[in-house]
């Protein structure tokens, strides 16, 4: 079955073959000594990365992301120069 991956950080969009899937997570086959089952699990939504069933959602989801970022940093911006200027306004 296939998913894709989207990594927000990276603005990349990746087709992924999975095993099998839960509500909440993905497992995607491995050769790793450590994947038990040659299987490894991961979550389906973590912090700026995602497995979507289509590459439209994948890219929502991206857009989704960037977007909240860009809400944080004008509210930080704001603050910043709220700050400011209430230094510019002090006097001695």
């Amino acid at each position: 079955m296939k998913k894709y991956l989207a990594w927000a950080c990276i603005e990349q969009i990746e087709p992924v073959e999975i095993v099998r899937e839960t509500n909440s997570s993905v497992f995607i086959a491995c050769d790793a000594a450590w994947a038990a089952g040659g299987v490894r699990r991961e979550a389906k939504r973590s912090e700026g990365r995602g497995y979507f069933d289509t590459w439209e959602d994948a890219r929502q989801f991206m857009l989704s992301e960037l977007s909240a970022e860009i809400a944080t940093k004008t509210r930080q911006i704001a603050e910043w120069e709220r700050r400011c200027k209430k230094i510019e306004e002090m006097t001695e």
